[in-house]
């Protein structure tokens, strides 16, 4: 029984995450979850390229969180106030956009 009860308390304290284990705390309630097509010349873009089309997109709709998928290893999405998600150590920038209020940065592990 105490066994149950310490996991019932584990589990009401995490946060909820989405398939790709990103907190989903902060995304905008003006918008429905839906799945964002990323527009064809991200794809031919660097880190630094996708950072600029994916803060440019959250802009324009409104959107707070993360829209087409991680660039790079790790990607930080911030917003009025809301600093983006820092990686543990062993990352280094690789691209960063700001686009009104809204923040993407994007890591890649150091080598």
């Amino acid at each position: 029984m105490r066994t149950w009860i310490v996991i019932a308390l584990l589990l009401s304290t995490c946060s909820q995450a989405d398939a790709f284990g990103r907190r989903t705390r902060y995304r905008s309630t003006t918008q429905t979850r839906t799945n964002y097509s990323a527009p064809a010349n991200y794809y031919a873009c660097n880190d630094q390229g996708k950072c600029e089309i994916e803060a440019a997109y959250m802009h324009a709709h409104n959107i707070n969180g993360h829209v087409f998928g991680v660039i790079g290893h790790f990607e930080g999405c911030g917003w009025d106030g809301v600093n983006t998600c820092q990686p543990p150590a062993g990352y280094y920038l690789t691209g960063e956009a700001r686009v009104g209020n809204k923040i993407v940065r994007s890591w890649r592990v150091g080598s």
